[in-house]
Order: structure tokens, then C-alpha cells, then sequence
């Protein structure tokens, strides 16, 4: 009994302890330009970890005007918090430009690695880890082959100043040589180039693909009304969701949300070092089908997909 009553004793203490450690935590929650991946990253995140930490202090500072306002948050949270979350691709880029002198974490971005930010991600380095939406493009292009058997030749529309757009360019351009299909790349800036270069696209290419970029995910159903019967896919799910696109293969953001939270409480609560926590993907992504762009192209899809399919 004597025994049963010390080890009950050191459980209360230990947990009275980190407790204690916990609430004096502060950790700062931020991104700049709008983006839903990044709330529903953070819906996951806030699920968990207000459960896991409720004590912790968190402070948001979302859909930041821009860079320079970012800038002027980054240095606050670097001076007056524990750890910082800069969710997308533009904060994991920005944490490599000013590089944190507290533990940093990503999420609702692209491979940290591939975009030039860490250089391990089963050991990261930089202080920073987290997750990431990353899914290679050859996985995507097998989907969509199986879809669309019968393409031959593959457009891609990206945000040109986006730092996931020369990630999806090169991927896709290796994927479908390696598939011996035709590739073409259109890079847009604005929501008038989104329409043009469809547009353009459709006359080159038997299938488009939106690229993993808000700006056009945002445009897809004006996309959809100017390629005529060119069918398009997306790389994100907002597209297939809307009715505009007709399949994606995408990570699940809030179960990555949830992810981050357990590598946040690991560092932030549980005192591992950032490198002892690699940065993690989704390890099923979901396959999106779009039952009303399926009619609109008359698509037929194999059973298998069809039967795993979560189907808008």
C-alpha cells in the first residue's frame, strides 16, 4: 500500500506540475492574407489542444493585411511568447527569411523541405516543425489517370507569387513526363488571368488542374464556365467541394490541425526539443468526388474510387 501511495503521489505531482508549467505558457497564433485551409487547420488545432492545455495562453492574429503588417506581429510574438504558429506557405518562408528565436510551427503549407525551410523533416532544424498538406504529384496524377483515362495532355494553373506554385510546377511537369503526357503551366497573378489562361489552357489540354493556391481555388467555378469540355480537377478540396471541379486528392486539414496540436503540446508542454519532433503529413488522404461536375462532364469513375470517395 505503502508503495501504491508514493506512486499516486509523484502522478499527482507531476501532473500538478505540468499544470503549473502549462499556464504560464504563451504561445502566438498567426497568418497574413485570408485562407481557409489555414481556419480549418486551426479548427483541428483548437479541438485538441484547448483540451490537452487548456491553460496555455493563446493569442491569434489572423488574416493579416500583408507582409509588413506580419512583420510587426512576428517581432511582438518573438519578444512576449513560448512558441509561435505561422500558418501557410508564406509563414513557413517568412520563418526562414527571419529566422524564430522561439520554437516555430507550420501548418496549412507546403513540404517544408521542398519549399527550402528545413532540411529534415524527420529532424528539423531552423527550430521549426509542425505539418504539412504535402502530398507528391505523381499519387495525384495516378488518381486523376484512373479518372481520365484517356488524356493526353495536362494544364496547370498556379498563383505565380505563391511559394507552393514552383512546387506544384515542377512536380507536375516530372509526373507527367514520367506518364508521357503533355504538360502546359500557366501562372496568374490575378483573378482576370485566372479566366485568360484557363481559357487559353482549355485549347491546349484535355485536362486542368487548379493548383494548391487560394487565389485559384477562389475562381474555380468561373474557370469551370470558360473551359468548355475540358474537364478539371483540383489539387485542393475547395474546388471538388463547390461542384466546380470534378475529383482531388487532398490532406484532411483538420485532422492535420489536430496533428500540429499534439506536436505543439509535445514541445510547448511536454518539453521535447523541436528537432525530436518530425513534421507530419496526412497518412490517408482523402479521395474528393464531385457528383455535379461528374454530370456536367460525364465522367465515369472506377468503383474502386468511387467506393472510397467522399462525395460532394
Amino acid at each position: 500500500m505503502k508503495k501504491v501511495g508514493v506512486l499516486l503521489t509523484l502522478v499527482f505531482s507531476l501532473f500538478v506540475f505540468t499544470s503549473v508549467f502549462a499556464e504560464n505558457k504563451k504561445i502566438g497564433i498567426m497568418w497574413y492574407e485570408k485562407s481557409g485551409m489555414a481556419k480549418r487547420v486551426l479548427s483541428g488545432f483548437m479541438e485538441v489542444f484547448k483540451k490537452k492545455a487548456p491553460d496555455v495562453d493563446l493569442e491569434m492574429k489572423i488574416n493579416l493585411k500583408d507582409k509588413d503588417a506580419a512583420k510587426v506581429v512576428y517581432e511582438e510574438f518573438q519578444a512576449s511568447k513560448d512558441a509561435i504558429l505561422f500558418l501557410r506557405s508564406s509563414g513557413a518562408t517568412f520563418m526562414k527569411e527571419f529566422p524564430t528565436k522561439i520554437p516555430g510551427f507550420i501548418g496549412a503549407a507546403n513540404d517544408p523541405v521542398i519549399l527550402g525551410v528545413i532540411a529534415d523533416n524527420s529532424k528539423p532544424d531552423n527550430n521549426i516543425t509542425g505539418v504539412t498538406y504535402y502530398i507528391k504529384a505523381d499519387k495525384k496524377l495516378e488518381i486523376f489517370k484512373k479518372v481520365f483515362p484517356e488524356i493526353k495532355s495536362v494544364g496547370l494553373i498556379v498563383e505565380g507569387k505563391h511559394p507552393s506554385a514552383a512546387v506544384d510546377a515542377a512536380e507536375t511537369k516530372a509526373a507527367c513526363e514520367a506518364m508521357g503526357l503533355g504538360f502546359e503551366l500557366a501562372k496568374i497573378a490575378d483573378k482576370g488571368e485566372v479566366l485568360k489562361s484557363a481559357k487559353e489552357l482549355s485549347a491546349k489540354v484535355n485536362l486542368i488542374i487548379l493548383g494548391n493556391q487560394t487565389l485559384v481555388s477562389d475562381n474555380s467555378k468561373d474557370v469551370a464556365s470558360v473551359i468548355g469540355n475540358v474537364p478539371m480537377v483540383s489539387y485542393m478540396e475547395k474546388p471538388v467541394e463547390a461542384g466546380d471541379a470534378v475529383c482531388a486528392l487532398a490532406a484532411d486539414d483538420e485532422k492535420l490541425g489536430r496533428m500540429l496540436a499534439e506536436s505543439v503540446y509535445d514541445v510547448v508542454v511536454g518539453g521535447k526539443k523541436v528537432e525530436e519532433v518530425p513534421v507530419k503529413f496526412d497518412p490517408e488522404p482523402k479521395f474528393l468526388l464531385s457528383e455535379k461536375a461528374m454530370k456536367k462532364w460525364n465522367v465515369n469513375v472506377p468503383a474502386d474510387l468511387l467506393g472510397t470517395a467522399k462525395k460532394f
